[in-house]
């Protein structure tokens, strides 16, 4: 459902950036291929060079080649490392509150593209997920997911895992880098 959404709203994004964007696209898009399948990073390497993508812009999560993971697995070898170079590498500006909780308040990257060999969903889980919170219904008690959407809310920080989460960019006209609040990344 997220992919569904964010699908449409990179589309527009991308329509709204026009020609005045496209010179700054490349800063604003990161590479992620998994280092573990040789075919990903050849594949990871001709595509960041035929966009004008910097090698520092090229990342690499180390994970399942497997098309369906666990919730775990994304957590432990793609969530993680991504938000640990997020901000090691100052992608990232981080609000964290007095209790803890930690918010992307800026991004400089907006985009990020898949490379073959990254798995493409994550595996529901049946046993209760720390910080989940299931809602009612059909939908808000799910916690399947496709790893682009959940890849799209990495700035959220949260542990909920179930529902839907609503788009801020959906309906609107506002171009992506004016939404500072919105810490969606389109993958």
């Amino acid at each position: 459902m997220r992919t569904r959404c964010l699908a449409a709203a990179a589309a527009f994004v991308l329509m709204k950036l026009g020609v005045h964007g496209q010179d700054s696209l490349p800063q604003q898009t990161i590479v992620v291929f998994n280092g573990a399948v040789p075919e990903s990073v050849a594949l990871a390497q001709f595509y960041a060079q035929k966009r004008g993508i910097v090698s520092d812009h090229l990342v690499r999560v180390d994970c399942s080649p497997e098309e369906e993971i666990t919730r775990d697995e994304y957590d432990r070898t793609i969530a993680e490392p991504l938000r640990k170079i997020f901000q090691e590498r100052k992608w990232w500006q981080i609000h964290e509150a007095a209790d803890g909780t930690k918010r992307v308040r800026a991004s400089a990257i907006h985009f990020v593209a898949l490379i073959k060999g990254v798995p493409l969903k994550i595996r529901a889980t049946a046993t209760p997920w720390d910080g989940d919170k299931p809602g009612p219904g059909p939908v808000q008690n799910r916690n399947e997911a496709c790893l682009d959407s959940e890849l799209a809310t990495l700035g959220f920080f949260t542990k909920e895992i179930s529902g839907a989460l609503n788009n801020p960019y959906f309906q609107s006209y506002r171009a992506v880098a004016e939404f500072g609040d919105a810490p969606i990344l389109l993958v």
